[in-house]
């Protein structure tokens, strides 16, 4: 998103992101259970759906202090999509239980 600098650009990452996000719901109780195992299901989801909730209750704080800091929001979005990034990889690494 830092990157985009026409409206193309802004929708196209618009499509992207929702497309990814929308897959998200979908997609992550089977992770959650593919990752932990079914034994705790739902124990496991509680925590990552609080995990969800506090990120999205700290990172708009976050971001903000950052743009009335720097001036830009571009290393805030830097710094998710690196989180993102290395969140991706750790998913992709990680063991699966039988």
């Amino acid at each position: 998103l830092p990157f985009a600098s026409s409206p193309a650009g802004v929708a196209a990452f618009a499509v992207v992101f929702g497309l990814a996000y929308g897959g998200n719901g979908a997609l992550l109780s089977p992770l959650v259970a593919a990752l932990f195992g079914r034994e705790n299901i739902n124990a496991v989801f509680g925590l990552v759906s609080v995990a969800f909730a506090v990120s999205g209750l700290l990172a708009p704080a976050a971001a903000g202090a950052a743009y009335d800091t720097l001036g830009t929001y571009e290393p805030a979005f830097l710094v998710a999509g690196v989180a993102a990034v290395v969140g991706a990889g750790s998913v992709a690494v990680a063991g699966r239980r039988a």
